[in-house]
């Protein structure tokens, strides 16, 4: 009897030992799939993408009449990751009808799959000249990597592709597009990010 409860009393401790550690491998478990997507999430970190872009739609005139209009322009951004709020924060750069290089900032969501190649919600201000339009686009990136795994090549073209507003011509503008980018060497940017505006 008092074997027994020897035993009885062994096997609690060891089944209260399994159960712990059962425990704390489901919690190292949930960790590092909590951490997954970090690590996931910085694949176009320090990046430089050019975008290029056309769109068909309408301009507004004076007298409110639709008119059918068409455009072409590009722009040049930089991505870098914003690990506390999981996300991409965006600076685009654009030449207007001066030659000057202006920037401005935006954010783009955590992308999706492997290498982030799903981008769901990326858009850009296209420009040439003083004519300018927003465009949100839906893209798949297609990636060439090397024999270490690294991205050696990326570029998209959108799937799907609007445009909500412009100025052309001082017209408003809206309509649908067509956005393709590709990932680009710093050095061979046409201006001096730290010398724009």
């Amino acid at each position: 009897m008092l074997q027994s409860k020897i035993i009885s009393n062994g096997y609690t401790v060891i089944m209260k030992r399994e159960m712990t550690l059962f425990g704390a491998a489901i919690i190292l478990l949930l960790l590092c799939f909590l951490s997954i997507p970090n690590a996931f999430s910085q694949t176009w970190d320090n990046k430089w993408f050019t975008f290029k872009g056309k769109a068909h739609g309408y301009i507004v005139n004076d007298a409110g009449k639709l008119i059918r209009a068409r455009f072409k322009g590009q722009s040049y951004v930089f991505f870098r990751w914003d690990s506390d709020n999981i996300r991409y924060d965006l600076r685009h750069w654009v030449q207007d009808n001066d030659g000057q290089w202006i920037s401005f900032f935006s954010t783009f969501p955590q992308p999706v799959g492997n290498n982030e190649v799903l981008w769901r919600d990326i858009y850009t201000r296209l420009q040439k000249n003083n004519n300018w339009i927003w465009v949100y686009a839906v893209a798949r990136v297609k990636l060439r990597l090397n024999r270490l795994g690294a991205i050696e090549h990326a570029k998209f073209s959108s799937m799907g592709c609007e445009s909500p507003m412009g100025s052309i011509d001082g017209n408003n503008f809206g309509g649908t597009c067509k956005l393709r980018a590709k990932m680009i060497d710093p050095l061979d940017l046409p201006f001096d990010p730290q010398m724009s505006k």
